[in-house]
């Protein structure tokens, strides 16, 4: 049980964060599977890779450089690549992809594909998390750890076109 008394999900069974495309599709079927619209927004993996990294060790003080690529090697590349998530047998499974960079402006074209008018605001949740002395993820990186991710991420880097 998590501490809120909700069941913890069983990541062999259950719905959860960031289920693969694969197993989503398994889960429901093949007929809602082609029926339902799938919905992904993906994020420079260099970005993500310190985002993530500021999100998961938010208590900690050590945000160095250094820091960084010890997460990267212990925990970040251990962690299935985004387009494992998101493809089945190498291909995109989604209908819609949205990108972070333009978060807003892909949310208000999802919005109106859908046939809403409405200008509904995303928030700003998590925003906290990440000091703005933090914000260029270059600065994390040395040649190493960016051909690290650069490998780890080579087929979304390819299919969406991200640079360092």
């Amino acid at each position: 049980m998590r501490p809120d008394g909700v069941p913890k999900a069983e990541l062999s069974r259950d719905y959860f964060n960031h289920i693969t495309a694969r197993k989503l599709r398994d889960y429901v079927g093949p007929a809602i599977w082609a029926r339902y619209l799938k919905i992904g927004f993906v994020r420079n993996p260099w970005d993500r890779a310190v985002s993530n990294f500021h999100w998961r060790l938010r208590r900690q003080t050590d945000k160095s450089p250094a820091a960084f690529k010890q997460f990267l090697v212990e925990y970040q590349l251990v962690r299935p690549p985004l387009w494992d998530i998101i493809s089945i047998e190498d291909k995109l499974a989604l209908d819609f992809v949205g990108r972070y960079e333009s978060l807003g402006e892909d949310f208000s074209r999802l919005l109106k594909m859908l046939g809403y008018d409405a200008d509904l605001s995303l928030g700003d949740a998590k925003t906290n998390v990440r000091s703005t002395v933090s914000r260029d993820y270059r600065a994390f990186y040395d040649d190493e750890s960016r051909e690290m991710i650069a490998r780890n991420a080579a087929r979304e880097i390819e299919a969406f076109g991200y640079s360092f």
